[in-house]
């Protein structure tokens, strides 16, 4: 049986989580001059995250077959995670962390976030559910940013940032509790997310574009440079619809023709950077990618800004799966086309492989699969390819498919999309208007 009378001050505790450790209730600690040293960001993170643990631990739902045991475990490695956060500080300058440590207050959180924000090196991101933040390093300081899109100026503040020092506790738990750790999110060096101070409170304003130099300079490394030779025989047997009848599944389809797109797109970028050092390749790519990836968010920006003023500020299910079809379409029209069909294609590969428990992943990965099943059709109808064709000449197509073509598919798909609307709305309500093109 679980220990429910310990339960329920465990959650109470627990539910705070970051945020409300920085709530303003607490005595400040006005003379409080810590610094942020190593050993005090890892002591943190360790204590961050064992709270987490304890989160998981006490999770209602009894899917690991937790515990009385499994909770004292959890609740030592708390206090010893504490217990070694204290130590830091004190080390690090330090007077009142054994103190509000012994009160078991929030205002040992306080102390690490108001040194890192003093910093000014580090940035707290909010998570999709806004109950918890991460903390990410940045690289530079914040820029304000603009992109044209339908006409229209999409304004939005960047963050570029080479550390997530601290996860959310949605990245830690679908990591947690993932097979093989891997978590069931989305790999997304740039993105969108709400911004929060260092006493937890939400910033207004639109939210923030967070790219991730880091995880773009690895991307390239690992799953580009290093493939190029690969990913070149594969855009040359593609020419030949026989390569995409050979796959054996749908998911190894979509999969190589995401493969050939992404190497078109960045075909003559290789060209290049081919005369260049690594290190020199891969700051080239990082600044490629970024300068792709704030075309793509602020197509994203802009239609989650079209749901809000249509009345639906936190799109969900079916409703978020049409603005994420509008943003990934968008972002072809506007952006680099043949990488953005690629994203688009990978996305719907990733979605052959199964459903993602994350609403948010599966919105995003429905909206894929509709977007590639429309850009393969749209294709298929302005070639007036025979009818009952099979997969691999109509998915070769889209492979071998011109940028153009894909910007001309994309748009004539995007116009005949319903506009965003209202939960709730009747048929036949008037639409938003829509931007101008």
């Amino acid at each position: 049986m679980r220990p429910r009378r310990r339960l329920l001050p465990v959650l109470v505790a627990l539910s705070s989580a970051l945020l409300a450790a920085c709530e303003s209730g607490p005595k400040k600690t006005p003379h409080e001059h810590a610094r942020i040293t190593p050993e005090v960001l890892s002591g943190f993170r360790d204590l961050v995250y064992a709270r987490y643990e304890l989160r998981i631990v006490c999770d209602p739902l009894p899917v690991r077959g937790r515990n009385k045991r499994d909770l004292d475990v959890a609740e030592q490695a708390e206090k010893d995670a504490r217990e070694k956060l204290v130590q830091a500080l004190e080390a690090a300058g330090s007077t009142d962390a054994r103190a509000v440590a012994a009160e078991k207050s929030a205002r040992l959180d306080a102390i690490v976030l108001g040194a890192l924000a003093r910093t000014r090196r580090y940035g707290f991101v909010l998570s999709d559910d806004g109950a918890t933040f991460a903390v990410v390093r940045l690289a530079r300081e914040p820029e304000q940013r603009e992109v044209k899109v339908f006409g229209q100026d999409v304004s939005f503040e960047l963050y570029v940032l080479d550390e997530t020092v601290i996860d959310d506790f949605p990245t830690y738990s679908s990591r947690r509790l993932s097979p093989g750790g891997a978590g069931g999110g989305l790999f997304r060096p740039a993105f969108l997310a709400g911004r929060a101070d260092e006493r937890g409170n939400a910033l207004p304003n639109a939210p923030a574009v967070y790219v991730d130099v880091a995880l773009i300079d690895s991307l390239g490394a690992g799953a580009f440079f290093a493939r190029t030779k690969d990913l070149a025989a594969t855009a040359k047997a593609a020419q030949d619809d026989a390569f995409f009848a050979k796959q054996p599944n749908d998911a190894l389809l979509l999969q190589s023709v995401k493969d050939v797109l992404r190497y078109r797109s960045l075909e003559s970028f290789l060209a290049i950077v081919e005369p260049l050092r690594d290190d020199e390749k891969r700051a080239r790519f990082v600044s490629d990618y970024e300068a792709r990836a704030l075309v793509s968010t602020a197509c994203e920006l802009q239609e989650l800004g079209r749901a809000r003023d249509a009345g639906d500020p936190h799109p969900t299910g079916d409703r978020r799966a049409a603005v994420e079809k509008r943003a990934l379409l968008s972002a072809i029209i506007h952006g680099e086309a043949l990488g953005e069909a690629a994203t688009a294609v990978g996305l719907a590969a990733r979605r052959a492989n199964g459903a993602s428990p994350d609403p948010l992943v599966e919105a995003r990965l429905r909206a894929a699969v509709s977007v590639t099943v429309d850009l393969e059709k749209e294709l298929a109808r302005v070639a007036r390819a025979r009818e009952n064709e099979d997969d691999a000449a109509a998915f070769g197509r889209l492979a071998r498919a011109p940028a153009d073509s894909l910007k001309a598919a994309a748009k004539a798909i995007y116009e005949k999309l319903p506009p965003p609307a209202a939960p709730g709305a009747p048929p036949g309500a008037p639409p938003v208007q829509a931007p101008p093109r």
